[in-house]
């Protein structure tokens, strides 16, 4: 209860004491004698008792001390209410409302959902609310002023006078202000803010910059420029978008702004002037890669990325393959060189997706893997060149050249008829010319082995071996030379090669010896002492043991000379 009420009801009580104990003489003497009547009538023989003096005194002491109690005990309360908010507690003022009436009681409704009503007379209200951030509850003050009267403030007001004050928040009648600690936050924005022009057209610049906007676009976003709705049964709205907003009626796309009101619309760019057909040319606005679209002859300019300059030493591989045949084809150095300058120039006049899907499977494959290791999937398939999954409209007589060209080499590649073995067969052997191993790309079948194909790929230096379903199941090193020869003796010709494990041929030259019947590889290293290379003498194989420090050539064979032969399972050097 509010303390001056309290002290108000305190004081009426206190009066109707006073009164009480406020007997006149007159009343007591009736009083008095009135006892002694009803004393003489109902008693004989018994003493009447006379009240004592001190009565009416202790009376009138005893109300007198009440009301100074009481007025001590309120003094004291003041006190007390005035420091119940100190200025140092975290009690900021959130919202200050002010609310004038002049005729029928009205309620306002304050930032923090309290509800401030106001009657007749000119009567002021002002409510501030502050949050207490220790125990998270909130404390309001009320300051009540009549026309002409002099403000006064009760409780925590004078504290939040003072808050108000120094917050530099004015009340004034008939307004609303509301104060708080605010926080600045850039808005959130997801692309740049897009300026139409005074006449409204739509630009290319214009398509761009609201591209950036993506899934933020809505129906206002397109409002202001000229647009035809050709909708039934919902907006459809064609914008024309000009090269720029100043003059002539030249324009190479339509924006197509379609959907329900109440919902983002779909935004479509298409090529050209719009003709309602699903095939023609199209982007979204949103989520497609709007400024390739629109600037083709950039993004065409590079499909082919780093191999539209790289130079043939920095290829490390390109292989072909076609459905005609069952085998692909390795290209040597010679027909790398060709292929890759056939490739680089191609020009791409148009982006056609994925268009060649729905082509049939006849599509050559061309796959280059250059020195970094990073693969490039080409290919053709008319009348379209293809990159990485993406159709490309190209020249149809640079395409068809490349696409015969490579299907040529394929067939080229092809196994022949099987090829007897009997003794020792050298297959290449370069000794006197080791560069010249780059150039031979060459695919073998042997009698032995009908079903399977051996792939010399001199680029890539080694030897592939394939199953009769094209399937790859085993790859051989080879550098210097390779030769077929039984070396265990069980009627199979081994495949022996010789070959350098390090960066040139004078450190770690070894023989790798495949078992192919038996499914098992052998090698014959002399680590850091001794290198090893295969040769070829009056219809035997040889091998030159030669001291790394020699200074005779590993190829002179001036080392010591041996056979390759077999001890516990082991490829060993046996000296002849």
């Amino acid at each position: 209860m509010n303390e001056l009420k309290f002290l108000e009801v305190m004081g009426k009580i206190d009066d109707d004491l006073i009164k009480e104990a406020e007997i006149t003489s007159d009343t007591l003497s009736e009083t008095e004698s009135s006892v002694n009547v009803r004393a003489e009538l109902s008693a004989s023989g018994v003493e009447i008792y006379r009240r004592s003096g001190w009565l009416r005194f202790a009376a009138v002491a005893s109300s007198v001390l009440l009301i100074i109690g009481l007025s001590a005990f309120g003094g004291y309360r003041l006190m007390n209410r005035k420091s119940a908010n100190p200025d140092h507690n975290n009690n900021d003022p959130v919202t200050v409302a002010t609310t004038a009436e002049n005729s029928d009681n009205t309620s306002t409704e304050n930032a923090k959902g309290s509800t401030v009503t106001t009657g007749k007379g000119q009567k002021t209200t002002v409510t501030t609310a502050a949050a207490d951030n220790t125990a998270g509850q909130s404390a309001v003050t009320s300051v009540t002023a009549k026309n002409g009267d002099k403000t006064k403030y009760t409780g925590t007001s004078a504290a939040a006078e003072r808050r108000t004050a120094s917050g530099g928040t004015t009340a004034k009648r008939g307004s609303a202000v509301t104060t708080a600690r605010t926080t600045t936050t850039a808005p959130k924005t997801t692309g740049s803010v897009v300026k139409p022009p005074v006449n409204g057209r739509m630009t290319e610049d214009i398509v761009l910059q609201l591209a950036q906007n993506g899934d933020a676009l809505t129906w206002k976003d397109f409002e202001p420029y000229e647009h035809t709705d050709i909708g039934s049964g919902q907006d459809v709205w064609k914008i024309l978008v000009y090269k720029d907003s100043k003059s002539g009626n030249d324009y190479d796309f339509t924006l197509i702004v379609s959907g329900v009101p109440e919902k983002k619309p779909k935004i479509t760019l298409v090529r050209g002037a719009y003709t309602g057909s699903s095939s023609q040319d199209r982007v979204d606005l949103r989520t497609g890669d709007v400024y390739n679209f629109m600037h083709p002859e950039i993004a065409l300019s590079t499909v082919l990325g780093t191999l539209k300059e790289c130079h043939p030493a920095f290829i490390r591989s390109i292989e072909l393959s076609y459905p005609w045949y069952t085998y692909p084809a390795k290209l040597s150095y010679p027909e790398l060189e060709e292929i890759l300058r056939m490739i680089q120039e191609l020009t791409f006049t148009k982006n056609e997706g994925s268009k060649w899907q729905s082509l049939s499977t006849n599509m050559l494959r061309i796959t280059v893997t250059d020195n970094n290791g990073m693969v490039h999937e080409l290919g053709t398939q008319y009348p379209y060149f293809l990159a990485d999954g993406t159709a490309y409209s190209v020249s149809a007589e640079k395409l068809t050249a490349l696409t015969e060209r490579c299907v040529g080499i394929i067939k080229e590649h092809q196994p022949s008829g099987p090829i007897d073995i009997s003794g020792v067969w050298c297959w290449h052997s370069f000794e006197d010319n080791i560069g010249s191993i780059r150039d031979i790309s060459e695919s073998i079948r042997l009698s032995q082995f009908p079903d399977f194909v051996f792939m010399w790929n001199g680029k890539e230096y080694y030897i592939e071996a394939y199953n009769s379903a094209g399937r790859k199941f085993a790859t051989i090193p080879v550098q210097f030379n390779a030769y077929f020869a039984d070396i265990n003796g069980d009627g199979y010709p081994e495949l022996c090669t010789t070959y350098d494990l390090g960066l040139n041929r004078d450190i770690f030259i070894e023989v790798r010896v495949w078992d192919i019947h038996n499914e098992l590889a052998y090698t014959l290293s002399g680590g850091e002492e001794d290198n090893y290379i295969l040769y070829e003498e009056n219809g035997e194989l040889f091998v030159n043991k030669e001291w790394k420090n020699s200074a005779w050539s590993i190829l002179s064979k001036h080392g010591e000379k041996g056979r390759l032969g077999f001890e516990n399972g082991q490829l060993v050097f046996i000296p002849v």
